[in-house]
């Protein structure tokens, strides 16, 4: 899930694949306002929140 922090808050449930490498991919059909900020929240299969939050400017 991501949840957008800036301009206005909001969460958006976005679908991750496995990329190149080390990489993940997520998918979001919407288009993001300019400026929009998100932070990730990783959770594995069993539902338990990940200490690592990356967040990046889209």
């Amino acid at each position: 899930m991501a949840h957008r922090t800036r301009p206005a808050p909001a969460r958006r449930e976005v679908t991750f694949t496995r990329g190149a490498a080390d990489t993940w991919v997520g998918a979001d059909p919407g288009e993001a306002p300019a400026g929009t900020y998100v932070t990730v929240s990783i959770i594995d299969p069993a539902g338990r929140r990940s200490d690592a939050t990356p967040s990046n400017q889209i």
